[in-house]
């Protein structure tokens, strides 16, 4: 959603609802001051604020930018309430912590964006050189409300919400952490795209070179990236058709299959079509869509979103031939990570060499009471893979015994 179709009072304009904030704002020389923000109003004037953070912050990610938290929270919240933590100096925002809670009593914080969607890569925002004030006075915030905190999809290794994390564990609070997922990651770093499929097993270069060669004999094949709005409108529907197709044989997908979620992807997409992010491509064969793919060009980066292919072409392979053309534009726009977001589908791994591990920290505070809701959380994700593991057992028999 664009700050100029928000439903603000007409009597304020986005600039002028900013200044009365700032100008109620008072801060301590040299001192931060932490503001909670927990109306969508608030958080539609950060705009300008957070976009400045975020460039020049540590944590440059898609899932932290303003219009990826925005589309989240007005689409896929589900009447959770917003708990967002900024830190200002007088007028400069320092540092955001996006962070929501569920209704229910002693629920905990977690990172806004965690659940639906998939966000990965998720983290507190802080400005370059202010990490250990922020630091302190974060641990302060936490530690007074004395609310577990769920830090859910951090990417392994550094990250400010660890820092975080390892600063209330020094304070007594208790940590667990697990192992969510992976991400297959490919490195752009040959010259081109030909030494690029040199580098791969000569089965998968072979392969995807006779795949191509074939749909060029038989098909008149395109393959057109989205740049206008009504070709990412249509694009997107094509998207939508064919990544159904492809999972209605495998009993469905929850990538799209709400309104609400639909409604998320048409509100980004548009966005990041304004913002220069959106990368979606759609390939044709005589005409009718074939394949899809759904991504993000953020920084040096690509990340591979969603995707989706007619199956009755599956035996052409338009979906391995789809994935090499899109690797091939983005090292010609000078992409150096290309990155399959997490799930370790094994068509990922015929592309990529490394992965980079999501993790979720799982944060109670001293005290009877921290022991108490870490109990009631451990309890409450075992009966959540009983469940699953129940549900996945059924899927399994119906389809050995032919049912829908």
């Amino acid at each position: 959603m664009s700050v100029a179709n928000v439903d603000i009072p007409p009597i304020l304009a986005a600039e002028q609802v900013r200044a009365a904030f700032v100008a109620n704002r008072s801060s301590p020389p040299g001192g931060l001051v932490a503001e909670r923000i927990g109306s969508r109003l608030a958080f539609l004037r950060l705009y300008h604020d957070w976009h400045d953070l975020l460039e020049n912050s540590k944590s440059r990610e898609l899932f932290l930018t303003w219009e990826w938290m925005s589309a989240w929270w007005q689409h896929l919240s589900e009447g959770r309430c917003m708990r967002l933590i900024a830190l200002w100096r007088r007028e400069e925002l320092v540092a955001l912590a996006p962070l929501m809670r569920k209704r229910w009593p002693f629920s905990p914080l977690e990172l806004l964006g965690t659940g639906s969607v998939g966000s990965d890569y998720l983290d507190i925002i802080v400005r370059d050189g202010c990490e250990e004030e922020v630091l302190e006075a974060l641990a302060k915030h936490v530690t007074v409300r004395r609310r577990a905190l769920v830090l859910g999809q951090l990417a392994a290794g550094e990250s400010f919400a660890r820092r975080l994390a390892a600063r209330l564990v020094g304070r007594g609070w208790h940590q667990s952490a697990t192992t969510t997922n992976v991400c297959p990651i490919v490195r752009l770093e040959q010259p081109t795209f030909e030494d690029y499929i040199a580098s791969l097993g000569p089965r998968h270069r072979q392969n995807f070179r006779a795949r191509c060669r074939k749909l060029q004999q038989r098909y008149a094949v395109s393959f057109a990236l989205a740049g206008t709005d009504q070709e990412r409108r249509e694009a997107l529907e094509d998207l939508l058709v064919l990544h159904f197709k492809r999972w209605q044989e495998r009993g469905g997908s929850d990538a799209f299959h709400t309104r609400s979620l639909r409604d998320f992807h048409e509100e980004l997409s548009r966005e990041a079509l304004e913002r220069g992010w959106l990368r979606l491509f759609l390939m044709r064969l005589d005409g009718r869509p074939a394949a899809a793919v759904y991504g993000f060009r953020f920084g040096h980066r690509f990340l591979y979103y969603q995707a989706g292919f007619d199956p009755a072409l599956a035996d052409r392979g338009v979906g391995l031939v789809m994935a090499g053309l899109v690797i091939r534009h983005c090292m010609e726009e000078g992409v150096t990570e290309f990155d399959f977001l997490h799930g370790e589908e094994p068509y990922k791994y015929l592309w990529a060499g490394e992965r980079r591990t999501l993790e979720c920290l799982r944060l109670y505070p001293p005290g009877m009471s921290g022991r108490l809701r870490r109990s009631a959380g451990e309890l409450k994700r075992r009966a959540r893979r009983m469940a699953r593991k129940l549900l996945d057992r059924a899927l399994a028999r119906r389809q050995r015994e032919g049912r829908p």
